[in-house]
This record gives structure tokens, sequence and C-alpha cells, in this order.
């Protein structure tokens, strides 16, 4: 299981931010999440301004607190809770991760879990397409769609990476590679299918491309579980089937970037 906490919302209820977070919360319990929260921040920030916190499991269920009307939907293993006053301008909506326990557990086996009238409505799961459903409902996220496939990896040293999120919208052309957040606007991004459009995908590239070239940093676009761009400084594209290890660490495998493009130049690592 993992909670993803609005990096917005720590900095503003928490001295110390994610830290101050940590350790209100008992860091022990939390520590293994610092990684993916900061990771994860500019994508949250981005995508979720109406949100408080999102919380994810290893099945992709998701559980999702709106910063007014409190929990949409929660999934096993994460709840909500508000310590607001009734009168408060705002509620104050918090996640926190459940401590299975086991002897309830067998108990419901035997007989159908009550819900109290007063719990905030829930449903055992949301798939990532219900998920994917309920951001496209939000007005903020027409305009753009953010997905797992394609993200940016930026190999800033050469043990320290950066993961960033890729927006893809409809508008004019052109490419913004920032700070954990990168922006694609092309007339038509997706094809029928709704895979990415090759025309788009070009233009993403040549951005990336200009970007390597300007920041001096290789960077590698991830385009799906077999499928890479890798863009090195000189300006060279390889594509390879590998993609960079070391998964959300700040720090992963040294092997990771080790691409090397094949005699018969199709990248693919020997």
């Amino acid at each position: 299981m993992t909670l993803l906490i609005k990096k917005s919302f720590l900095e503003q209820g928490y001295p110390g931010g994610v830290a101050g977070f940590l350790a209100t919360h008992h860091a022990r319990e939390y520590e293994h999440l610092v990684r993916y929260i900061s990771m994860s921040s500019g994508e949250i920030r981005q995508v979720l301004d109406g949100l408080i916190a999102v919380g994810v499991d290893i099945n992709q269920a998701c559980a999702i607190a709106d910063f007014i009307i409190g929990p949409v939907a929660s999934c096993p293993g994460i709840d909500f809770y508000t310590t607001s006053m009734p009168d408060a301008k705002w509620p104050l909506w918090e996640a926190r991760l459940l401590v299975p326990d086991k002897k309830k557990w067998r108990e419901s086996q035997g007989c159908p879990q009550q819900r109290e009238p007063e719990q905030p409505r829930e449903v055992a799961a949301m798939s990532v397409q219900s998920a994917a459903a309920y951001f496209e409902s939000l007005h903020k996220v027409k305009e753009a769609v953010i997905s797992r496939f394609p993200h940016l990896v930026v190999n800033i040293m050469n043990s320290v990476f950066q993961y960033e999120t890729i927006a893809i919208g409809k508008g004019a052309p052109k490419v913004e590679v920032g700070c954990r957040r990168t922006c694609v606007r092309h007339p038509k991004p997706f094809e029928d299918d709704g895979t990415l459009s090759s025309e788009c995908r070009a233009l993403l590239i040549d951005g990336v491309k200009e970007c390597v070239q300007k920041s001096g940093f290789r960077m590698c676009i991830v385009w799906g579980e077999d499928a890479c761009s890798y863009v090195e400084k000189s300006g060279e594209v390889i594509e390879c089937a590998e993609r960079p290890r070391g998964g959300f660490s700040l720090v992963p495998d040294p092997r990771a970037f080790k691409s090397q493009q094949a005699p018969d130049g199709t990248g693919e690592q020997k």
C-alpha cells in the first residue's frame, strides 16, 4: 500500500512539509512512503488541485478524498478522517493507513460487515479506469491527460535520477520540460485508438532533444513497458526496449542508463 499526500497541503498544514507530516504521524509507519511522496508531488499538485490525498495499493485500487466534500472513494487499507469543527470554513480531511485487524477480518468472514450511518460513502476499490474517469470529470484535467506512460527520466548525475510525468493535451504544438512536470501540446495528440500520434511523438522527442542539449542532462522517454527513447547529450536518439532501472528511487541501480547502440543500429542492449 502506498499513500500519496498532496505536497502543497503538507506545506500548509505541517511545518517542514513532508518531514513534518512524518514526524507528526509516527515516521516509522510512513518512512517507506517518503520516496514516493517526494517523487509524485509534482503530479499531484498539477492534476489533483482540489484533492488532498490519494492512496494507491499494489493492485492500483485508489482512495480519493476531495478537499471540500471529503472521501470520494476508498479502498481497503486506507481511511480518511477529519478533525475540523462543524462551523469551519474549510474541512480538513486527512488520510491514514489502517493496521489490519486479523481478528475482525476473521469475524467478518462469518457475517456481513455493517456500516455506520455517518460513515463516508465508500467503495471496495476504484479501478484504474474508474479513477481515470473521475479525473476526466474534473474541469482542469480536460485540458491535459497524465498517465503512467509516457514519462520522462532525467539523469542529473551519475547516480541521481528524476522522474517526470508528461501531460499531453490538445493545442498549438509545443513542448515544455520543467522541474518534474513536462507538458506537450499538439493539434492531434492521439490517434483514433487512443495511442499517441506519430506527430506528437516526434514533437516530444524533438523537445526533449532540445532540452538535453541546453541542460546537458541525459534523458529517456519511457513510452511503455518495453519501449524507450534515450536522448544523448550529442543529440543522438537511441531506441531501446530496456527501461531505466531503479523504480522511483533518486539513487537507482547504477547500471541504469547503460544503453549501448548495437552495431546494427537497433539500439538494443547486449
